[in-house]
């Protein structure tokens, strides 16, 4: 019982992940050429269209506010385009949750299941992205910490007066309640804030020698305007998402724009909050590029440094020749058009579900006239315990609302070991024993009888298969006896359906007189 329910979890996983790379990355290539387009016209735009797509990797749509949905968005159209429609011979497609399951590697060994394989893969790689990941920010937090901070009686009491007036002059200006605290360290590496509640902001002795007081304090405002906007936070999120992606590349892309252009909304931020010069702005953004050792590109993404890479500073010196502030009609206008971006993107659709024959009843009932085709009960005694159609069932996993699905057949209630019988002169064209494949994982063995007029019929659970592959089969002839469903079952029942055009059809409907009795109360 517990294999199949560690394979469909497993496959759960990995379906989640491959659905939202795919989406991603659908969305990659317009977002790529409009960031290109405002690049050096709106770096808010930019940053918010690279979050976004950092975004519809982990929201799904029940998360959002009000459960919200629209059939006009994205992801629609993308599921339109990337899922596969009905195909005329896949049993699978019609099948409720059968997709969820693979086909043991190795007979012998049925618990590594190519969905199980794939998950260890993906847990060891996010393993191994999220120990190096604490370790950078351990690292940075040392050095922020008490023990590694720059003793007092090595400073003057000047200088110290000046980092603490500086930094409170710039809390005030950013209205800024926190308290910050600025460290001076021996680490010759670029500022850098740490911390959301308590932040600390990162100076090296290198640059206190190096640089003049003016320069200093605007880089402690740079610092302060990062913790006005919690970039740290932000940050922190970055990781989680990578930790979990840590596969794809178009997300570490994504991330470094991100850093770059949070840099950009830094510095404008600055300027609309203080008079700052902007050449000497940009000579002591200057001086800190020489004073400091540049970081890996990876450890630079865990925290936000004053030089995140050098090559953004032709992006960032752009942005401050055209700094100007931002009136409250454009800032209206640019959230107006992100969210908008945001409802347009961020929602997914409801889960496909198998739909019903486009064929009325009529035209059925003509095709298997036309065709001299009878279905006979699979079973010779068998109670009714699930229809055709249409059902309700309770959502798994303790959620809220009941989950409504379509039943591709019906499930039909007999003893363990009961006889199964074709129903329908055909040919075995799959007798699939259990394992074998992602049906024969979640519904256990299955056999699939092709008949005339492209009709099809599918049995399962069985036990004891007694047909072979193109065997030619009678109506009313055994070909397996009942078994039990491996995983989700109230009790032994068949699962019966018939297919025609690889459409699901309502087997009450062809069998008559009807060969189901009601289930006994």
């Amino acid at each position: 019982m517990w294999l199949p329910i560690l394979d469909i979890y497993s496959f759960q996983i990995i379906d989640l992940l491959k659905m939202q790379l795919a989406y991603s990355l659908f969305l990659f290539f317009p977002l790529l050429l409009i960031s290109r387009f405002f690049a050096k016209r709106n770096p808010l735009l930019v940053f918010s269209l690279w979050l976004l797509l950092s975004l519809t990797l982990i929201l799904p749509s029940s998360i959002l506010p009000l459960n919200y949905y629209s059939e006009y968005n994205l992801r629609t159209l993308f599921e339109h385009w990337f899922s596969l429609e009905f195909s005329q011979d896949n049993v699978i497609r019609s099948q409720q949750a059968v997709e969820n399951f693979s086909a043991a590697i190795f007979m012998e060994l049925p618990i590594i299941t190519w969905n199980m394989l794939l998950l260890l893969l993906w847990l060891i790689g996010s393993t191994c992205v999220l120990v190096m990941t604490i370790k950078q920010r351990g690292h940075y937090y040392r050095l922020v910490s008490d023990r590694h901070r720059d003793d007092s009686r090595e400073n003057s009491s000047e200088q110290n007066h000046h980092l603490q007036q500086s930094c409170q002059r710039w809390r005030q200006r950013f209205s800024i309640r926190r308290p910050i605290t600025v460290v001076v360290g021996d680490d010759n590496i670029s500022p850098f804030t740490l911390g959301v509640l308590t932040p600390k902001i990162y100076l090296s002795k290198n640059i206190i020698g190096q640089l003049d007081k003016s320069s200093i304090d605007l880089i402690i405002g740079h610092e302060c305007s990062h913790i006005a906007r919690f970039d740290d936070l932000w940050i922190q999120l970055q990781n989680i998402i990578q930790v979990i992606f840590f596969f794809y590349p178009i997300l570490w892309y994504g991330h470094i724009k991100l850093g770059v252009y949070r840099e950009v909304l830094t510095d404008k931020k600055l300027f609309d909050h203080a008079a700052v010069d902007k050449k000497a702005y940009a000579e002591a953004m200057l001086a800190v590029l020489k004073c400091s050792q540049p970081q890996p590109t990876a450890a630079s993404m865990t925290v936000q440094q004053f030089i995140s890479h050098q090559s953004a500073y032709r992006i960032r010196f752009h942005h401050l020749n055209h700094v100007a502030p931002t009136a409250p009609t454009q800032m209206a206008i640019i959230a107006g058009i992100i969210a908008t971006l945001a409802l347009f993107v961020l929602p997914l659709p409801p889960p496909d579900s198998p739909q019903p024959s486009p064929l009325s009843p009529a035209q059925i009932a003509a095709i298997i006239d036309a065709n001299n085709i009878h279905f006979a009960p699979p079973l010779a005694k068998a109670a009714l315990s699930s229809g055709y159609g249409m059902r309700h069932r309770e959502q798994e996993h303790g959620t809220r609302a009941p989950r409504q699905d379509f039943h591709t057949g019906v499930d039909l209630v007999a003893p363990l070991g009961s006889t199964i019988v074709a129903a329908a002169d055909g040919v075995i064209e799959q007798a699939q024993p259990r394992y074998s494949d992602g049906i024969s994982t979640s519904l256990g063995s299955y056999i699939t009888i092709r008949h005339s007029n492209n009709s099809l019929t599918f049995y399962a659970p069985l036990s004891a298969i007694q047909v072979k592959l193109g065997q030619v089969v009678r109506r009313g002839e055994a070909i397996a006896l009942l078994d039990q469903v491996p995983i989700r079952s109230k009790g032994v029942h068949l699962h019966f359906e018939i297919l025609i055009d690889g459409y699901p059809i309502d087997p009450e409907a062809l069998i008559k007189p009807a060969g189901f009795t009601a289930p006994a109360k």
